[in-house]
């Protein structure tokens, strides 16, 4: 997924993305945009890393040149 392909409309849509190195799928909380940075909020499967537990993420990319965690994420059929 490209830092441009993000909007409004994707909020609530399923994505797979990658936590801590393990691919999990999840829905789109909110977009988030910032000076020098896009990104999304997914709430997805738990995700056990040591004594925590991850349910929530942010990915990310940079406006400069669209690297970032955002370049893993997929978005699911609908």
């Amino acid at each position: 997924m490209k830092i441009t392909d993000l909007n409004n409309s994707l909020i609530n849509k399923k994505v797979s993305i990658i936590v801590k190195s393990i691919r999990v799928n999840g829905k789109i909380l909110g977009i988030e945009n910032d000076e020098h940075s896009k990104g999304m909020v997914v709430e997805h499967e738990p995700v056990n890393w040591g004594k925590y537990t991850f349910t929530t993420t942010r990915i990310w990319g940079r406006k400069s040149d669209g690297w970032g965690s955002i370049i893993h994420a997929k978005l699911l059929a609908k």
